[in-house]
C-alpha cells in the first residue's frame, strides 16, 4: 500500500545524519579558525614583545650614547683646562726667564769691561738655553759655523754687502746659540716628549720663537746699547721659523719682511736637523739634506741664501763631520 502524500520524505529536508555531519564540519572548521586565530594572536604577541625588546635596546643605547657624550664632554672639558694650566705655565716661566736675563744683563754691565760683559752674558744664555734644549754643544758650534759661511758667502756672491759687514758676520755668529732660547718657557712633558707631538702640544712648541724675543728684549736700553748682539739674537730667535713664502710662524712673515740673520740661520738650522740624528728619526745623508734645502729655495728659504748654500754645500759637509756629536 502507498503512503499519502503528507507522510512522503521532503528529500530538501537534510537528515539528521546529515545535520550532524555538518554540523560537525562546522565546529571543526570553527575549530581550526581559533587555532589560527590563537596562532595569529601568539605571532602578533611575540612580536610586540621582540618590538619592546628592540625599543629597550635602543633605549638603553641611545643612554650609552648619552654617557659617552657627556665623557666626551667631561674629557674635552678637562683638556680645556689643561691647555689652559700649561698656557699658564708658560707665561709664568716665561716671566721667570725674562726676569733672570734682566738680572743678568745687570750684573754684567755692572762690570767696567764692556767686552768681558757681553762674554760673560752671552756665556750664561748658552747655558741657560742649554739646559732646556734637547741640543748638543755641537749642535751650536755647527751651526755657528754653518751661519758664517753663509753670511760670508754671500757677501763674496755680491748680496747684501751693506748688512753683511764684517761687524754683522761677528754678532750673528755670537748670537746664534741663543736661537730657541724661547724653548725655557716650553713645559717639560712637550719639550722632552719621545714621540711626536699633538696638534695641541705643537701650538704650544710654536710660541719658543715669541718667548724667546720676550726674554730678550727683557734687556733694558742701557743693555741694547751696550751690546748690539742682543738685537741680532733677537731677529733670530723670533724670524728662523718664518717662511719665504709667507707660510711660517709665529708672525707669518714673507720675503724680505724676515730679518736677514733669521733666513741665514733658518737654512744653517735645517741642515743641521736633517743631518742629525733625532728621537723620531734617523740622520739623512749629506746629499738628501742639500736636496731638501734646494726644494725649498723660494717655499721656505730666500733663494739668495739658498744659492750660497750650495756654493758652501762642501763646507757644511766638512763641519758636520768634524763637529759630529759623540767627537
Amino acid at each position: 500500500m502507498t503512503k499519502p502524500d503528507d507522510e512522503k520524505v521532503d528529500a530538501s529536508v537534510p537528515t539528521s545524519e546529515e545535520l550532524i555531519a555538518s554540523n560537525k564540519e562546522v565546529a571543526e572548521k570553527a575549530a581550526q579558525s581559533i587555532n589560527i586565530t590563537n596562532e595569529l594572536a601568539d605571532e602578533l604577541i611575540v612580536a610586540n614583545v621582540e618590538v619592546v625588546h628592540q625599543k629597550k635596546e635602543k633605549g638603553k643605547r641611545v643612554a650609552e650614547l648619552a654617557i659617552a657624550n657627556s665623557e666626551k664632554a667631561k674629557r674635552i672639558a678637562e683638556l680645556v683646562i689643561g691647555n689652559k694650566e700649561l698656557l699658564f705655565q708658560n707665561e709664568e716661566k716665561t716671566k721667570r726667564a725674562a726676569e733672570l736675563v734682566a738680572l743678568i744683563i745687570k750684573l754684567g754691565l755692572a762690570n767696567k769691561k764692556a767686552a768681558q760683559s757681553e762674554k760673560q752674558l752671552l756665556s750664561t744664555l748658552n747655558a741657560l738655553a742649554m739646559a732646556r734644549d734637547n741640543e748638543t754643544g755641537n749642535h751650536i758650534i755647527r751651526t755657528q759655523n754653518y751661519a758664517k759661511n753663509l753670511a760670508l758667502r754671500l757677501r763674496k756672491m755680491g748680496c747684501f754687502k751693506n748688512e753683511l759687514n764684517s761687524r754683522t758676520i761677528e754678532l750673528i755668529f755670537k748670537a746664534v746659540p741663543l736661537h730657541d732660547i724661547g724653548k725655557v718657557g716650553i713645559p717639560d712633558q712637550i719639550l722632552h716628549k719621545p714621540g711626536p707631538l699633538t696638534d695641541a702640544e705643537w701650538e704650544i712648541m710654536k710660541t719658543h720663537p715669541v718667548i724667546g724675543m720676550d726674554v730678550l728684549r727683557s734687556s733694558d736700553n742701557e743693555a741694547s746699547r751696550v751690546m748690539d748682539v742682543m738685537e741680532v739674537a733677537i731677529q733670530i730667535a723670533g724670524g728662523h721659523h718664518e717662511y719665504w713664502d709667507g707660510n711660517g710662524y709665529p708672525d707669518g712673515l714673507k720675503g724680505d719682511a724676515i730679518p736677514l740673520a733669521a733666513r741665514i740661520m733658518s737654512v744653517a738650522d735645517m741642515y743641521d736637523a736633517l743631518v742629525s740624528v733625532r728621537v723620531y728619526k734617523k740622520a739623512w745623508t749629506h746629499e738628501e739634506a742639500t736636496q731638501e734645502i734646494i726644494r725649498n729655495k723660494g717655499v721656505r728659504f730666500d733663494p739668495l741664501v739658498v744659492d750660497a748654500f750650495i756654493a758652501e754645500q762642501e763646507s757644511f759637509q766638512a763641519i758636520a763631520h768634524q763637529h759630529r756629536d759623540g767627537s
